[in-house]
């Protein structure tokens, strides 16, 4: 309310003082109503400040976070000498321990996992078990606190991370979609696809339907907000399958299909001529072609407190379904 009526009687003294001369005769009228409008221009010009003003703390204080961000040591970094990009796709993690940057207790204890060039492996476990942190190790998003995580027999500390994430596209459970065309989106895997590969993928995901509707050509809005969450996680998958790398690694690629799409997008998935390591809560779907490995979360030594997340845990090869 002071916003509107400091200009109000802003507008009001100069009306009162100079329309008095005008009354008079002294001045001429056309000065009475560039008085007014030039008490409007000024407050218009200023009266944004004091919201400025209020809001100056706490712009400054997420300066300051932001500044402390970027002042933290990256999570990787590029060897100074990196060795060549292995041939070979098998991946292995050896004896491998995490913590997460920040958190008391341990993601991963002494995980030992091998995958085989051209096999297909999921990942299952409880919540919190660290089937996404071993695909963070993978795609070397993180480095483990001991052991080592290989591909192709190199270790991924010793290679470019251009070249290791080159090799192993990921399709995170919620990817990022940019502000641009699908067409666009799905090149970000592969810049040379055609229009036809562009299609066919997109049926392959069970996509079919934004051909009709959004188009290959068509703007999937900020962040993709015209397409569905499920939609997006899709769009995530057929980048990755999309791109010629020889490992694909998938996060949740079936949260929120009903069964018939998880199977289908499965058996696409097992189809593959590649290594694909995928995490999933549920192994319903998977055939015999799989092999599932199950993160367990030890029991507690008696007396423990609670803790604030799982525990360290191992992995474990369960019997493949089918």
């Amino acid at each position: 309310m002071l916003r509107e009526a400091v200009p109000a009687l802003g507008v009001g003294a100069a009306l009162w003082l100079v329309g008095w001369d005008v009354a008079t005769g002294a001045t001429d009228p056309v000065l009475l109503a560039a008085s007014a409008l030039g008490v409007l221009g000024a407050f218009e010009a200023v009266g944004g400040l004091g919201a400025a003003w209020s809001a100056a703390g706490g712009i400054r204080a997420a300066a300051d976070r932001v500044r402390a961000l970027g002042e933290q040591p990256p999570a990787v970094t590029d060897p100074a000498a990196p060795l060549p990009p292995p041939s070979g796709s098998a991946l292995r993690l050896e004896s491998v321990t995490l913590t997460h940057r920040g958190a008391r207790r341990l993601a991963l204890t002494d995980v030992d996992l091998a995958v085989a060039e051209g096999e297909r492996v999921c990942l299952t476990g409880p919540s919190g078990a660290g089937k996404s942190s071993v695909l963070a190790l993978l795609l070397r998003a993180l480095d483990p606190d001991r052991g080592r995580v290989t591909l192709g027999g190199a270790d991924l500390r010793a290679l470019a991370l251009a070249d290791v994430r080159a090799r192993s596209p990921w399709a995170a459970q919620s990817p990022q979609v940019l502000g641009r065309t699908l067409a666009g989106n799905l090149r970000l895997a592969r810049d040379d696809a055609s229009e036809a590969d562009l299609q066919a993928v997109l049926r392959d995901v069970g996509l079919a339907g934004l051909l009709g509707t959004v188009g290959l050509h068509g703007w999937v809005g900020e962040s993709g907000e015209r397409l569905s969450a499920v939609e997006r996680a899709r769009v995530g998958v057929a980048r990755a399958l999309l791109s010629p790398a020889r490992v694909l690694l998938l996060d949740e690629p079936t949260a929120h299909l009903d069964a018939a799409a998880a199977g289908a997008l499965l058996d696409l998935l097992a189809a593959q001529d590649r290594t694909v390591v995928l995490v999933t809560h549920s192994t319903a779907g998977l055939d015999g072609c799989w092999r599932v490995v199950a993160l367990l979360v030890p029991a507690p030594p008696a007396g423990a407190p609670p803790a604030p997340r799982p525990g360290p845990v191992r992995a474990a090869v369960a019997a493949p379904t089918g």
